[in-house]
């Protein structure tokens, strides 16, 4: 089980603060982001089609941000892009780094938002984190509804991680996406788990995926 070796560690808030003091613009595994804004873009653009909307018109959100600079990144792109994180020094850190952008402090399973208010929900590694915890299968489902809520129908969000081919073992899902590094320090498997959130007038929708949408899935559809 990928992950399991770090039970115990970075589970509290405090965990990631005091990580946070000493090591504040941590980009976990690698400093190539290029392969990430590509993938973030290119959800993105699946929304637009969904919802008939202009990418600048989408709201983004990125949860756990850590030090990382995706957000940054995408907004410097022109995306409308806030960024959440539970540890406050990682939120204090990146708003002086980056003050256009709209930092907040939040736990994943409680947002400050209201429902229906975000078209693309992303995160880099987060899911390597929560996977770490003894009961990481209840943590994760908490925080897919938390994102289900806040999601506007047909919005997505994407969970990028390095250890699994799968978001969870407790958990069915399609398969992810593949992502390599462009450089050679970078140059290893990352996967994105991309998941659609549909509603219908009957309540929630079971009908499959078209086909060729690799790696995605109805939120609804998760056990």
């Amino acid at each position: 089980r990928p992950g399991t070796e770090m039970h115990g560690q970075y589970a509290t808030q405090a965990d990631w603060d005091a990580w946070h003091t000493k090591d504040c613009d941590a980009e976990w595994s690698t400093n190539d982001l290029a392969p990430f804004v590509c993938y973030v873009k290119a959800a993105a653009s699946r929304v637009s089609q969904d919802l008939g909307l202009e990418t600048k018109e989408l709201q983004l959100l990125e949860l756990g941000c850590g030090g990382s600079g995706l957000s940054p990144a995408l907004h410097a792109e022109g995306f409308n892009v806030r960024a959440s994180d539970f540890s406050p020094n990682a939120i204090k850190h990146m708003a002086a780094v980056a003050p256009s952008i709209e930092w907040f402090v939040a736990d994943a399973r409680e947002l400050p938002l209201p429902g229906g208010s975000v078209h693309l929900v992303f995160a880099k590694t987060l899911v390597d984190c929560l996977r770490t915890q003894a009961n990481s299968s209840t943590i994760l489902m908490d925080v897919l509804r938390e994102v289900h809520r806040v999601l506007v129908p047909d919005g997505r969000v994407v969970f990028m991680d390095k250890m699994s081919n799968c978001i969870h073992w407790n958990i069915r899902a399609p398969p992810p996406v593949e992502l390599y590094g462009n450089s050679i320090i970078s140059r290893k498997r990352w996967f994105c788990h991309e998941f659609r959130a549909r509603h219908c007038a009957t309540g929630p929708s079971s009908d499959p995926l078209p086909a060729g949408e690799q790696g995605m899935a109805s939120l609804q559809e998760l056990p």
